[in-house]
C-alpha cells in the first residue's frame, strides 16, 4: 500500500496554522456578546491569521449570508502599488472543485448521466480506468494516478488543452481497486471537467458562466484558460512577502489546473455561492445531501466533510481550500449555524503538515470563529 501523500486541497492554509495552534487569544464562549463585539473580535481574530505569517489577501466571515467582517491585506500588486480591496480577483486554486463538482451533479439532475457511469463511456480513451465511475471521480475513490508529475511540472508555463492534461495519465495503470480507498488525485477533477465538456457541447467556462456564475451574479468570478480575464484587477501572487521587494511567485495558466483548480473569483462571490448551495438554486437539497455526505473518506462529492463541537453542540462542517505557487484560498461552511468563512491569499504557503493535521486545524479555525460568532446570537 501507498504511504499517505500530502495533497494539494489540504495545504492551502498551512501557514496559518502556527497561529491557529496556539492557545485563541479570543474569549471565545461564555456571556453573549451584541454585534459590535463580535465584529470587534472577529477582526482581531482575521487580523492576527494574517499578519502572524505575514501575508496578504483577503478574508470574509458571514452569518445566515449578512457579513460580520470583510478585511483586505497588504498589496494585490506591489510593483504597481496596488492593495488588495473587496473586489480583488484571486485564483482560488482546487476550490475550485467544490464547483466542477456541483457542475456534474447539475448533468445528473438533467438526466445527461449517472453517478454509477463508467468513465470510460465519456473518456474511451481512458484505457485503463475499467471499474472506474463518476461517483468514483467525484469521491476521489477512482485509483487514477494524479497528473501532476516531474513531466507536467515541467511544462506548467505553457497552455494545455484538456486533451493535453489527460495524456499525462492516460496510460497509467490505476493504484488500486476503485471505490476501495481514498487518494487525492486532480486527474479525477481533469476528467470531470471533459466529461462536462463533452455532455454539455460547450467548453467547462461556458458552462460555468451560463450555469452558475450569471444565474448567482457571481460577476467576478471566472474560468479563463487563456488568463486574459480581469487584468487591473487581479491578484499577483507572491512567494515571499517578508522580503522586499516581495517575491513574486511562478506564473502559470489556469489552463494547467484546469477543473481541478483553475477559477479566479473574490469572498463575495464566494459568499454568493455558499448561500446558493442551502436552497435549490444550484441542486436539489436531496443532492445536496448526497454532496455533503462523506465517501469511505472525509470526502463527499466535491467538499470535506467533518464536524466540530462549539459551546458543546456539535456542528456539521463542509469545506475546500486550495493551494498553489502565489495564491491559497478557504472555503468553511457551518452548515447548520449557517456561518460562512472565506480566506484568499496570492500569497504561497512555506509549511507543510500531513492530511490529517490539516483537517484538523480547519476543524480549529472553525470553532474558534464560529464560537466568536455564536457567542453574539440570540
Amino acid at each position: 500500500m501507498r504511504q499517505a501523500k500530502r495533497c494539494p486541497v489540504l495545504l492551502a492554509l498551512v501557514p496559518i496554522l502556527a497561529f491557529l495552534a496556539g492557545a485563541s487569544p479570543f474569549p471565545l464562549f461564555g456571556a453573549d456578546r451584541g454585534p459590535a463585539a463580535v465584529r470587534s473580535e472577529l477582526a482581531a481574530y482575521v487580523d492576527d491569521v494574517f499578519e502572524s505569517e505575514p501575508a496578504w489577501g483577503g478574508a470574509l466571515v458571514a452569518q445566515d449570508g449578512e457579513v460580520l467582517f470583510e478585511g483586505s491585506y497588504g498589496w494585490s500588486d506591489y510593483g504597481q502599488a496596488k492593495r488588495n480591496y473587496g473586489k480583488t480577483v484571486f485564483r482560488i486554486q482546487s476550490l475550485s472543485k467544490t464547483f466542477t463538482a456541483m457542475s456534474t451533479l447539475m448533468l445528473v439532475e438533467r438526466g445527461r448521466l449517472s453517478l454509477e457511469d463508467p468513465v470510460v463511456d465519456y473518456v474511451p480513451e481512458l484505457r485503463e480506468a475499467e471499474g472506474v465511475t463518476v461517483r468514483h471521480l467525484l469521491q476521489m475513490q477512482s485509483g487514477i494516478p494524479d497528473f501532476i508529475t516531474p513531466e507536467a511540472l515541467e511544462n506548467i508555463d505553457r497552455f494545455h488543452t484538456p486533451e493535453q492534461l489527460l495524456e499525462y495519465f492516460i496510460d497509467l495503470p490505476l493504484i488500486f481497486e476503485p471505490g476501495s480507498q481514498f487518494d487525492y488525485s486532480n486527474s479525477n477533477y481533469v476528467l470531470l471537467g471533459l466529461i462536462i465538456e463533452r455532455i454539455s457541447d460547450k467548453s467547462y467556462g461556458r458552462f460555468l458562466k451560463r450555469n452558475i456564475f450569471k444565474p448567482l451574479k457571481m460577476k467576478r468570478s471566472v474560468f479563463d484558460a487563456d488568463d486574459l480575464s480581469f487584468v487591473g484587477r487581479r491578484a499577483v501572487g507572491y512567494d515571499d512577502v517578508a522580503v522586499d521587494p516581495p517575491t513574486v511567485a511562478e506564473h502559470y495558466p489556469p489552463s494547467m489546473a484546469y477543473a481541478a483548480g483553475g477559477i479566479l473569483s473574490t469572498a463575495r462571490d464566494l459568499l454568493r455561492w455558499d448561500q446558493a448551495l442551502y436552497g435549490e438554486g444550484v441542486i436539489s437539497q436531496e443532492m445536496l445531501e448526497q454532496a455533503f455526505t462523506r465517501g469511505v473518506s472525509f470526502y463527499g462529492l466535491g467538499w470535506i466533510i467533518d464536524h466540530v463541537k462549539i459551546q458543546g453542540t456539535r456542528h456539521k462542517l463542509v469545506w475546500h481550500t486550495g493551494g498553489g505557487p502565489g495564491f491559497r484560498s478557504g472555503l468553511v461552511r457551518l452548515v447548520d449555524a449557517r456561518v460562512t468563512i472565506v480566506l484568499l491569499f496570492n500569497t504561497t504557503g512555506v509549511e507543510e503538515l500531513e492530511d490529517e493535521d490539516v483537517v484538523r486545524w480547519v476543524a480549529k479555525l472553525a470553532k474558534d470563529v464560529g464560537g466568536i460568532v455564536l457567542s453574539g446570537s440570540d
